[in-house]
């Protein structure tokens, strides 16, 4: 076993034995390869697309330490072209196609990715262990144009053989979407997160510390009459499995045939699962049945055992209803032991929140998540911690008003966010936000000042898009404590955005 060395520094004219001699891309250093090498990657961007290992045994493992090739930093295997910034329609990153040879992958980020008529970023569907260590993947993205049905994920590990190990560890995924624009009824849209269909019992499965968040997707518009399936983490194993520590949260399914989602999905044997969350998933149809319309936290086929799990937010939706009977927390065919099972949970809320009426005169160190507290006190920027921390909110690099970065919201549904504001009896208060919207609203973002014997007061977006607008609220409070600072919309588009900066209190 040797070390085959890439670096972007390289020349795919060395032999890459040493970090000096490094090859240029991966697809030459998996061509120089012997069975058993280790493929180990120095930090950059690594735009190469369907790479497949052969008759070898590989490891692909990320330097982000610098500590093998003197290169430290993030490991990017990216799907886009290695001349512009436009995606390659490819069908995986890597695959291993012939079997007994066993594929590790480990330290890197997956990111940028299209499947078109199905795909994942790591394909192995033939006997040998797989061993998936410390790897991220943002931003994958699958399309079927074709009337046949197709799945799309970040990892797929399928097969029939025995005496093979899977080790799945360390893992976060976020953004994965998938749409079918065929008119096609019968076609079915999978997305996944993770997929396992390992039915041996002799090999051993561990599956442990993932999170997966904001799987999307199912028919393109309401002409598509697809099917659309959407499973953050389907196991399949013929041996009894443990799994630990599995979070999915924010995912959404839709289709106009017929429309599922499941949070887990487990198969085969039995198993014990602790510590696992399925939180926030809608599952959304308006054309079909409304019985059609389902969403599973945890689906099991066999009895299994449940220890400190929760399931919460699971929302079936007909046509804008919410359809009764069809928000699973667990169902199986042959009985799951709860222990510790928790159905449902609130939102979290500082205990100091004047949200529930408590805490008006005493003013914590440090927001809900830990971060430190802005002074409070009647001057400029003295705004309090973020009282809710559930919608899906992110820092934006290219569209802001000012300063480095704008606050970006994906409102698809609705948003809604509430901030703390210190105010002083008989005192006006002046609070002034600057908003952008991109695409269609249903509730243009309004900014709303209430609490503490204020009269409310409100300032609407107008319908201008593509530029920023300066709302500004304000009143006289009566007595002397914190006072709420709302900012709301609803948008059904999934091209809608709307951008937030420069809040400035007076």
């Amino acid at each position: 076993m040797a070390n085959k060395y890439v670096r972007k520094s390289g020349n795919d004219a060395n032999d890459g034995s040493t970090p000096a001699l490094a090859k240029l891309t991966i697809a030459d250093a998996i061509a120089d390869a012997s069975d058993g090498d280790v493929v180990v990657i120095g930090a950059g961007v690594w735009r190469e697309q369907n790479l497949v290992t052969g008759a070898k045994t590989l490891t692909f493992h990320g330097d982000i330490t610098g500590a093998l090739t003197g290169d430290a930093g993030e490991v990017i295997w990216s799907g886009l072209n290695a001349t512009d910034n436009t995606y390659t329609e490819v069908s995986y990153a890597i695959c291993s196609d012939t079997a007994d040879y066993d594929l590790l992958v480990r330290n890197i980020l997956f990111q940028n990715w299209k499947f078109l008529n199905g795909g994942f970023c790591i394909l192995k569907t033939t006997n040998g262990d797989l061993t998936v260590d410390n790897c991220k993947a943002y931003n994958l993205y699958g399309i079927e144009i074709s009337s046949t049905s197709r799945s799309f994920g970040f990892l797929n590990y399928s097969h029939a053989g025995a005496n093979n190990d899977l080790v799945l560890t360390n893992i976060y995924l976020e953004n994965i979407y998938g749409f079918a624009s065929s008119s096609t009824s019968t076609l079915t849209l999978t997305i996944y997160g993770i997929l396992v269909s390992k039915v041996d019992t002799t090999g051993d499965t561990t599956i442990e510390n993932i999170k997966i968040k904001n799987i999307k997707g199912g028919a393109y518009d309401s002409v598509h009459a697809a099917i659309s399936i959407i499973c953050a983490l389907k196991i399949t194993v013929g041996k009894t499995t443990e799994i630990r520590n599995i979070e999915v949260d924010d995912s959404n399914s839709y289709g106009t045939a017929n429309s599922q989602i499941y949070g887990f999905y487990l198969a085969g044997a039995r198993f014990n699962i602790y510590n696992c969350k399925a939180h926030n998933l809608i599952s959304s149809t308006w054309r079909s049945d409304p019985n059609l319309c389902r969403v599973y936290g945890v689906y099991a086929s066999t009895a299994s055992y449940m220890y400190n799990c929760s399931c919460f937010n699971l929302l079936s939706v007909y046509r804008g209803t919410l359809v009764a009977g069809s928000n699973y927390g667990v169902t199986e065919a042959d009985g799951v032991a709860k222990a510790n099972y928790i159905l449902q949970t609130i939102e979290d809320i500082s205990r100091y929140s004047p949200l529930l009426g408590l805490g008006n005169a005493s003013y914590p160190a440090t927001d809900i998540k830990g971060n430190p507290r802005p002074a409070y006190g009647n001057t400029n920027g003295n705004i309090g911690a973020l009282e809710s921390v559930h919608e899906n909110v992110q820092k934006e690099t290219v569209i802001f008003d000012s300063g480095a970065t704008s606050l970006k919201i994906h409102p698809c549904n609705f948003f809604k966010k509430t901030f703390q504001i210190p105010v002083v009896a008989s005192t006006e208060r002046t609070v002034k936000i600057k908003i952008r919207i991109d695409g269609t609203f249903v509730l243009r973002p309004r900014v709303s000042l209430s609490g503490q014997g204020m009269t409310l007061s409100q300032a609407t977006k107008d319908a201008t898009t593509g530029s920023f607008e300066e709302l500004t609220v304000s009143g006289i409070p009566a007595t002397t404590g914190i006072a709420l600072l709302t900012i709301e919309c609803h948008a059904t588009n999934t091209d809608a955005f709307a951008y937030i900066d420069t809040i400035t209190l007076s």
